[in-house]
């Protein structure tokens, strides 16, 4: 699934969006973030995500749990659960989704050292899983990383507005939605099949880490909006 040519395009459509959302939006800071960037990954985390999951879904035609775990781990591939062309899309642009937030360091903005380790992290975690026999855990890293993609938009359009109540609660109930589901929905279909092996794992602990630190995440926008709007109502009296 790995080539050199589709990894050299996937780093061009990035930093294509970083180019045109640049050139839309304004370069103000937002938690060490320029402003268009967080327009720009609402891009891929509300419209190429989700299509290409979905597309991806109705290619191989889920059934049930069972169908996804023995698909997911199924390293015949295609032989079993039909095209790889979606998974490969997808994750070709989750690559392209993290290496255009790299490139905003070229621009010396302010980005913590806990943003390049993830971001550096997830970009060689696709890499390797690409280079999985065909279907090795792809399919299930396609599902994870959409879904967990979903929470990140509604924090990203709760962050660009964090005087909205709408969006606020939507914020808690989707991050919280989605962490659920990485936490525990994830390892069942992961683990429906006896025979684990150490890819599953791993993407499990992966999963549940990321989970509970970005609950945490949300649990410090809570309390940070909880205390704003009580100062307010004070000062209002």
């Amino acid at each position: 699934m790995f080539s050199i040519e589709k990894a050299l395009l996937s780093v061009a459509l990035g930093l294509a969006v970083n180019a045109v959302y640049s050139s839309l939006y304004p370069a103000t800071l937002l938690d060490g973030s320029p402003l268009w960037s967080w327009y720009s990954a609402t891009l891929y985390q509300a419209v190429s995500f989700p299509i290409l999951c979905y597309l991806m879904v109705a290619d191989k035609g889920f059934r049930s749990v069972e169908d996804i775990a023995n698909c997911s781990w199924d390293n015949k591939g295609e032989e079993r659960c039909g095209s790889m062309f979606y998974e490969e899309c997808l994750m070709y642009m989750v690559i392209s989704y993290f290496v255009k937030d790299m490139f905003i360091l070229l621009k010396n903005y302010h980005i913590n050292f806990h943003f390049i380790i993830h971001h550096l992290v997830c970009i060689i975690g696709s890499y390797v899983i690409l280079g999985f026999p065909r279907n090795g855990g792809v399919t299930a890293f396609c599902l994870g990383i959409t879904e967990l993609e979903l929470g990140s938009f509604a924090m990203s359009r709760y962050l660009l507005n964090t005087t909205s109540p709408f969006l606020f609660y939507t914020y808690v109930l989707i991050m919280t939605f989605s962490n659920l589901i990485a936490a525990i929905a994830l390892p069942y279909v992961l683990f429906v099949k006896s025979d684990v092996d150490l890819r599953q794992v791993v993407l499990v602990v992966t999963s549940v880490t990321l989970s509970v630190t970005r609950q945490l995440a949300l649990g410090n926008h809570c309390i940070l909006w909880f205390k704003t709007n009580n100062e307010s109502k004070k000062l209002k009296n």
